[in-house]
């Protein structure tokens, strides 16, 4: 049947670890006994922490007792000062590499940052810039609104007129129908009493006649007066269709200018936008880079603090049930004669 866990037990295991440069620990303990549970070496351990410093500060704490031999002694101080000088080395070699691993971290983290601030201020520009140009654009596109507003204005009156001059000219052409259509009536009439004349006298018959000749004058300068209104509406109906021609030419240009100008506006915006969530990320990751480089610097400042207090020569030496049995298995071990052997 296994016996329990003693504090003399967990005394001489963490003074052994402590001569090896390891920090004593629950789990430490527990591997050096080979046994107990977390719950009975933790106690004894606390025990072990808060006699530490007494003992360090005894000058008679950690001495021999007076009645080992010599060579009981000086193989006991001997081992000591192996076992103190293998713990410096390695605590020294331990320090050495956690401070070149840190100052290796943080100059990678240093690099990163100065990176992520050079990408941000390259980002900053790069907005400034497209912002200026989307002022710019959208400066332009109001101008070009503007201009299509008024071309639009001209267009409508354009129109209004066409509208107008065409309805003056049907009205005229309407004047001009009935103005014919009362001659041809008249000539009608004429000719009726033309032959109504031939019938009754010569003279009326004169009379008639020239009251025909009267009335085909009167049509032909109708006819003539009708073609010249007509040619006139006809040229002026032509230059305004023209005109209108024209309007609508340049209404369309401004509306294809209007169209590219918005599509690029909104290009440009997506651009912004981008380069806006680009800075953010930049940002971000800068700040991760100060966090990771806050994080390494306290690391190591932990680590110092840590490893302190092995890193310093201890002027005394140890007295515990532990040490009394490496000394004696020293001895032990010893070839006959008492010669101490490294």
């Amino acid at each position: 049947m296994a016996r329990g866990i003693t504090e003399t037990d967990v005394w001489q295991a963490a003074d052994a670890l402590l001569l090896e440069g390891q920090r004593p620990t629950i789990e430490r303990v527990r591997g050096k006994i080979g046994r107990g549970s977390p719950n009975t070496v933790a106690p004894h351990l606390d025990s072990w922490f808060s006699h530490l410093g007494g003992r360090i500060q005894d000058p008679g704490a950690f001495s021999a007792p007076p009645a080992l031999p010599d060579p009981i002694q000086q193989a006991a101080q001997h081992f000591w000062a192996v076992a103190l000088s293998l713990g410096r080395e390695a605590c020294a070699a331990q320090v050495a590499q956690a401070q070149a691993d840190a100052d290796a971290r943080v100059a990678a983290a240093e690099t990163l940052q100065q990176q992520a601030e050079r990408e941000t201020a390259r980002l900053q520009a790069q907005t400034q810039q497209l912002v200026s140009d989307l002022d710019a654009r959208s400066r332009a596109l109001d101008a070009e609104r503007l201009a299509h507003a008024a071309a639009r204005t001209r267009f409508d009156s354009v129109s209004e007129q066409l509208g107008q001059q065409a309805a003056q000219l049907e009205s005229a052409q309407a004047a001009l129908s009935q103005e014919r259509d009362r001659t041809r009536r008249d000539i009608a009439v004429a000719d009726e009493r033309a032959l109504a004349a031939e019938r009754r006298a010569g003279l009326e018959i004169d009379r008639e006649r020239q009251a025909r000749a009267r009335a085909a004058k009167r049509a032909e300068q109708l006819e003539a007066k009708l073609e010249s209104v007509q040619n006139q509406h006809q040229t002026e109906l032509l230059k305004t269709v023209e005109q209108s021609a024209r309007m609508s030419a340049e209404l369309q240009a401004l509306r294809i200018q209007a169209r590219d100008a918005a599509a690029e506006q909104a290009a440009l915006q997506a651009q912004l936008k981008a380069a806006l969530q680009d800075n953010q990320s930049q940002q971000t990751l800068r700040q991760q880079a100060e966090a990771q480089t806050a994080a390494t610097q306290r690391e190591l400042s932990i680590w110092r603090q840590n490893h302190s207090a092995a890193a310093r020569p201890l002027k005394k030496s140890l007295r515990s049930p532990a040490q009394t049995a490496s000394a004696q298995g020293a001895i032990q071990a010893m070839p006959t004669g008492g010669r101490v052997t490294k």
